[in-house]
């Protein structure tokens, strides 16, 4: 089996994704992936993930889709078998930036956005002299990639000038812009937010050791890297400090266990009386022991 993704144009209908399926399948390929890139204007675009027994059959697909009325083939392109869908593609690209160590995590980037998004190049670069920090591919020269970057965010501040076939956005923790591009082949919407999120995931990823991220709602919904406090422990109603001991579900604690110990204590709210007495009545196996009778012995 073979499989391709077919970029495509159609009409924002009911039923106009059903006939371009039936027709598919009238070349012998299966449907097995869908993406919707954008929607507007009466027309949608969308990466089908098609699966065909034969190679050759690409040219009878085009033509059996450009039957139905008003569909347009954007392009199609040969990809892996195996190869995750869109959502899931975003998903491994998200873990490996996060995982890349702080020093080669600009350089990861750019390797892995450049295959995320099948473009020519990628570049992280300062805008100011310019000069390339990290980069994936035949990158243009810097000095006229930086002057329209910049000239294309002057015009309005929201990337319309932009052309088709190149994407960026500005890192602005780590003062770099972060530009990827390919030839013949535009970036829609969906790809645009995708790079411009993922750009921010980088930016707020730790720059070197020693930071850990927290939520920083004031940073645009994005995690902000900086040094976690300590918390405070908790007191009992009589003001003195309880200690908070970590446990596994057996029971034992996490340093018998052979899980590392907690790194930080955390708040607790003191047992009530009530809390304390349920807890003694706790059997091993977690279910209730039977409350004692009046009557009973011992």
């Amino acid at each position: 089996m073979h499989t391709f993704v077919v970029r495509l144009w159609l009409p924002d209908r009911p039923g106009a994704l059903g006939q371009v399926a039936s027709r598919i399948g009238a070349a012998g390929g299966d449907v097995v992936g869908i993406e919707i890139l954008e929607r507007g204007g009466g027309s949608a675009i969308d990466d089908l993930t098609v699966s065909l027994p034969d190679a050759s059959l690409v040219d009878l697909l085009i033509a059996e889709v450009r039957q139905v009325e008003g569909v347009a083939v954007e392009d199609v392109r040969p990809v892996a078998a195996d190869r995750p869908s869109g959502s899931v593609a975003v998903l491994h690209t998200v873990a490996g930036l996060v995982a890349a160590s702080p020093a080669d995590r600009l350089s990861h980037a750019a390797g892995s956005l450049r295959e995320l998004f099948d473009a020519d190049w990628v570049v992280a670069m300062c805008m100011d002299g310019p000069a390339a920090v990290a980069h994936s591919g035949a990158v243009p020269e810097l000095e006229w990639l930086s002057a329209f970057l910049l000239g294309s965010e002057h015009l309005d501040g929201e990337h319309a000038h932009t052309p088709g076939d190149l994407v960026w956005c500005r890192l602005p923790r780590r003062g770099v812009a972060l530009a990827a591009g390919r030839a013949g082949r535009v970036f829609h919407a969906r790809e645009r937010d995708e790079f411009r999120v993922l750009g921010g995931i980088v930016d707020v990823c730790p720059a070197r050791g020693g930071k850990r991220l927290v939520v920083d709602e004031q940073a645009g919904g994005f995690a902000q890297a900086r040094p976690l406090r300590g918390i405070e422990p908790a007191q009992d109603r009589q003001g003195g400090e309880r200690r908070v001991e970590s446990r596994g579900r057996d029971g034992m604690p996490f340093e018998k266990a052979g899980a590392p110990p907690a790194a930080e204590p955390v708040h607790v709210t003191p047992l009530t009386r009530r809390r304390r007495a349920c807890a003694r009545r706790q059997r091993p196996d977690g279910r209730a022991r039977p409350a004692r009778s009046a009557g009973s012995g011992g």
